[in-house]
């Protein structure tokens, strides 16, 4: 039996089968290198929370997290998760960016 669907739409199911919890993630590579499978991500949300509770759709910044997961099939499993930094454009709020001791 063939499947309808495109081989993407297959292993994107397959993806959320194995790693249930990467749902709120748009998966936008899969990447298999000799010893691991690396997973390149995003976040689906268009805009970010501030602590003042104001939403703002407006990029400060972006950088990559890389986290390990199980193993899969005997090969590690890398997350490169791209994360975007929003600036909050309520005028009464005072955001900070923590500072490292």
């Amino acid at each position: 039996m063939h499947c309808s669907r495109s081989c993407i739409a297959c292993s994107r199911d397959v993806l959320l089968e194995l790693f249930p919890y990467l749902s709120a993630l748009l998966i936008e590579e899969v990447e298999r290198r000799p010893d691991k499978v690396a997973l390149r991500t995003r976040v689906r949300a268009k805009c970010g929370s501030c602590r003042c509770g104001q939403s703002s759709a407006r990029v400060h910044g972006r950088y990559v997290r890389k986290l390990r997961d199980v193993a899969v099939g005997g090969l590690g499993v890398v997350i490169e998760l791209r994360i975007r930094r929003f600036r909050c454009e309520n005028p009464a709020c005072c955001p900070r960016t923590p500072s490292s001791p």
